[in-house]
């Protein structure tokens, strides 16, 4: 009877894990991230992005918020994009995301983090895809850029998000004592 329960529990463990393991591959992890920015869901843009990058998401996230950016969420509307075929090694992938009818992608970056496939949105990473964009088109500050780009990675982007937050409340304080 033990063996019997046991070999249900392990059957029943096996299914959930092999059903769970097609919704981690990169690129649904991918779609599903374009999917949750289009709709705004930061939250769940959260879920599927690295811990370093909460702090970019929660910047966007605020700056939306207080209406100081208006976000085009139809440019992550998963209808106007294609994805690429993960190349994976290791811990780490890239999807090639992009639009429609056009030849400009994005070299879109993952990584595992307990053992899930999660995108790397955070800040160096993003720094570095567009660093790598500029050198790919021959521009000429390439090595300048690199040498910014090196002091802007040292960044406490926590802090900025927190001094942002903290501006941003101030501002609408001001707003409604200019309102009354």
């Amino acid at each position: 009877m033990k063996s019997t329960i046991a070999a249900i529990f392990i059957s029943c463990f096996l299914i959930l894990n092999g059903c769970n393991s097609e919704t981690q591959k990169p690129e649904i992890v991918v779609e599903s991230f374009f999917d949750a920015l289009s709709k705004q869901d930061f939250e769940t843009a959260k879920e599927l992005s690295t811990k370093k990058s909460e702090s970019v998401l929660d910047m966007i996230n605020l700056a939306v918020n207080f209406q100081l950016q208006k976000m085009d969420s139809s440019m992550f509307d998963k209808s106007r994009l294609q994805f690429g075929t993960p190349k994976i090694e290791g811990d780490s992938a890239i999807v090639e995301v992009s639009i429609k009818n056009s030849n400009e992608f994005i070299p879109l970056k993952l990584k595992k983090e307990d053992g899930d496939w999660k995108v790397a949105f955070d800040a160096e990473t993003l720094m570095k895809m567009g660093l790598d964009k500029i050198k790919s088109e021959g521009r000429k500050n390439g090595q300048q850029l690199d040498k910014q780009l090196e002091s802007i990675q040292n960044l406490p982007l926590d802090s900025l998000k927190d001094e942002l937050q903290n501006s941003l409340q101030k501002l609408d304080s001001v707003q409604k004592t200019l309102d009354n």
